[in-house]
């Protein structure tokens, strides 16, 4: 089970038994794109029926995917690598709507899907000539998640001064690594600028 405590932490719970004493649990996760894993040890009591927790405080930005599993070991030396999860780390105070076009996948929340809709699609015969230019023939899907105000984007956007922060400097964030943006509004003009981030980021 995992619980997310928007802005702050993932809390993940885990419960387990077995014949034998269990002895050693080791949870692992990545973020969306990464190649290398994390990992860490859940607290618990060593008998053979566990309840272990473990939290993610460090890392996660707004949209992100997660994979994790757990590693469980027994005192009879039997090992157990659990099914494989995932989530998407999103603030669950809202009712997210989800919509996929144009090699775009966009998030959103109290918004008429048709206007987002339309958006996705002007921006998508923007960015027809900007992957020509660039020269890429197929590109990752990049994944948008649209706030509606500063409010949120307090929440969401990484810290770079508290003056950046007062005076609203940034409207929008980039992630290559993440093939993920942020923009506060839906803006045409937000969505082709954070956009062309990313896809001169994997032309490159």
């Amino acid at each position: 089970h995992h619980e997310i405590h928007f802005p702050n932490r993932i809390d993940f719970t885990l419960t387990a038994e077995s014949d034998s004493p269990i002895t050693s649990v080791t949870f692992y996760y990545r973020f969306a794109n990464q190649h290398v894993s994390i990992y860490g040890y859940p607290r618990f009591e060593s008998e053979s029926d566990i309840t272990t927790h473990f939290s993610i405080e460090n890392g996660l930005r707004t949209g992100v995917d997660i994979e994790y599993y757990y590693v469980i070991q027994n005192l009879a030396g039997e090992r157990l690598k659990s099914n494989t999860y995932s989530l998407i780390y999103l603030d669950s105070a809202f009712e997210w709507q989800r919509l996929t076009l144009g090699g775009m996948e966009i998030f959103w929340h109290d918004q008429p899907n048709l206007r987002i809709r339309t958006l996705a699609e002007q921006v998508n015969r923007r960015l027809t000539e900007v992957r020509r230019v660039l020269g890429l023939k197929s590109a990752t899907t990049v994944r948008a998640v649209i706030l509606n105000n500063h409010i949120e984007a307090f929440h969401s956007f990484p810290s770079i001064s508290s003056t950046a922060t007062d005076s609203h400097l940034y409207s929008g964030f980039a992630f290559g690594e993440f093939d993920l943006f942020l923009l506060v509004g839906a803006r045409f003009d937000g969505m082709v600028h954070e956009m062309v981030h990313l896809l001169l980021d994997q032309a490159i």
